[in-house]
C-alpha cells in the first residue's frame, strides 16, 4: 500500500516465521492517527531514532491489542498464510512507512519488538 493522494502515511504491515521462513510476507497495514502523522513526519525530517522507537511502541501496541482481539491473526494472517498458524509462538511482526521523501533507511522493514505481547 502506498502513501495515500491526500498525502497520509501509510504503515505496512509484515509477517514472518522466526525460524522457517525469512522473508517478510505482507500483513496488511495500519492507518494512523493525526498524533501519529505527526510523529511519522518528525521521524521524516529528524531520522530521531527516539521518534522511531515510539513509531515502534505505538505500532506494536496496536498490533498486540488486534492479536488478543484475534482480528488481524484470524482473519488476515491465517488465512492467507495457512502454515503460519503452527508457527504462532515464533512470529516476526515488523513495519515499513510509505510516505514521500523517506530517506533508504527509513523506508526499511522495522521489526517491532512484541516480545512477550503476543506470547504469554
Amino acid at each position: 500500500h502506498r502513501e495515500g493522494t491526500d498525502g497520509v502515511p501509510a504503515l505496512n504491515l509484515f509477517v514472518r516465521g522466526r525460524h522457517a521462513h525469512s522473508d517478510w510476507m505482507p500483513a496488511g497495514n495500519v492507518v494512523p492517527d493525526e498524533a501519529t502523522i505527526h510523529l511519522i513526519n518528525y521521524y521524516r525530517d529528524t531520522g530521531s531514532d527516539t521518534a522511531r522507537k515510539e513509531l515502534d511502541d505505538i505500532i506494536a501496541k496496536s498490533l498486540a491489542g488486534a492479536w488478543e482481539a484475534n482480528t488481524v491473526i484470524d482473519e488476515t494472517i491465517f488465512s492467507v498464510y495457512p502454515h503460519l498458524r503452527k508457527k504462532q509462538s515464533e512470529l516476526e511482526f515488523g513495519y515499513k512507512i510509505s510516505h514521500e521523501n523517506l530517506s533508504k533507511e527509513q523506508q526499511t522493514i522495522h521489526m517491532l519488538p512484541l516480545g512477550s505481547r503476543l506470547h504469554p
